[in-house]
């Protein structure tokens, strides 16, 4: 095993800390608002993809919806999902204890299973959560 110097030690607990507080910042998902700017919205068969038609000239874009829509105790919300000891990013993976996923305009509901084993009914507005970044579906965080 390489021997690292106290110093280099010390600089990658730093470094960890830095990241771990940079990690645990929620971000505040807040007015992407691609509905304004893109058309043809809809769920691919799949039930975690959107697909939308957006810019000039017209780009049809999708986006992996697992990415960042989590289930909470059943309620659907956009979030960045993270992992070991909140240091790396992850899929939040809402899909795996959602069913009935359903899109009605913006909004994409589902039944998610709560923390008591129930099923509970959940809807999130992707429109405050999803933007059109030059004709291609983004994440707003």
């Amino acid at each position: 095993m390489a021997s690292i110097s106290k110093a280099a030690f010390y600089i990658l607990i730093i470094s960890m800390v830095n990241l771990s507080t940079h990690a645990n910042a929620e971000c505040l998902f807040v007015g992407g608002n691609f509905s304004h700017s893109c058309r043809n919205i809809r769920l691919l068969p799949d039930r975690m993809h959107l697909e939308a038609t957006c810019g000039t000239p017209p780009n049809t874009s999708q986006l992996y919806l697992n990415e960042k829509v989590a289930n909470g105790n059943s309620v659907l919300r956009c979030k960045q999902c993270f992992g070991f000891m909140h240091l790396i990013e992850k899929k939040c993976e809402f899909s795996q204890s959602c069913s009935d996923i359903q899109l009605h305009g913006t909004v994409l509901s589902a039944t998610c299973i709560n923390n008591n084993h129930q099923p509970v009914r959940s809807s999130v507005d992707l429109d405050d959560c999803v933007m059109n970044n030059r004709g291609f579906l983004d994440w707003v965080c």
